[in-house]
């Protein structure tokens, strides 16, 4: 996988600079790319940013992810369709593989209440899309339907607002299987807004 992404690059600007067309098994790749941080990309996201074409790979990437921010300022990071494929394949797949073998009792055809949000997107002057990188109600508008929530809920844009609905339908759903989210912090969030909201959503259900 590794020399595959540096022979497809090998022709970027980023990879022409690092000499990539040296690099033929993973000692050529330590030696002559040593680790990095973040400030060793930040002129090359700059350029993608801008719109320049072929500065880290050759096709054009699908977004720019940003970065929580838990270690400072966030920062941008150029992400492929490739990524999102072996992500789903690598991870969500092997995740539910191994949680459908282990926990047999789980693989029921109840709904999730899944707590994730839809965010406010920006547009970079290169004409990229600048939003998080995990999982949004609009990459994932096909399994919509495998959640607590009805579509047109994922509509709102107002976290605290959209998690109130999260909460309404999932509690609303007496055969409820499984609470879902892409950071175990949005859980925990959702059960302290349950806290001081459970009269009215109980007064709602009734």
């Amino acid at each position: 996988l590794l020399l595959s992404l540096i022979k497809e690059s090998g022709d970027t600007a980023y990879g022409r600079d690092h000499s990539f067309s040296q690099i033929n098994n993973r000692d050529d790749f330590t030696r002559i790319h040593p680790l990095t941080d973040y400030e060793h990309y930040a002129a090359y996201v700059d350029r993608i940013y801008n719109g320049e074409e072929n500065v880290m790979t050759k096709s054009t990437p699908a977004m720019l992810a940003v970065t929580s921010g838990t270690s400072g300022q966030c920062k941008l990071m150029p992400t492929s369709n490739r990524l999102f494929q072996s992500f789903f394949v690598h991870g969500i797949a092997v995740l539910y593989h191994n949680m459908f073998n282990n926990f047999p009792s789980v693989a029921q055809l109840q709904k999730d209440m899944k707590f994730f949000y839809t965010p406010r997107w920006r547009t970079s002057p290169g004409g990229l899309s600048i939003g998080p990188n995990s999982s949004t109600p609009k990459s994932s508008k096909n399994i919509l339907s495998l959640y607590s929530t009805p579509p047109e809920a994922f509509d709102i844009v107002s976290e605290p607002e959209a998690r109130y609905i999260h909460l309404l339908f999932g509690l609303y759903d007496r055969d409820l299987g499984m609470i879902e989210a892409n950071f175990c912090s949005l859980v925990y969030t959702a059960f302290q807004h349950l806290r001081s909201t459970w009269p009215q959503i109980i007064r709602v259900i009734e």
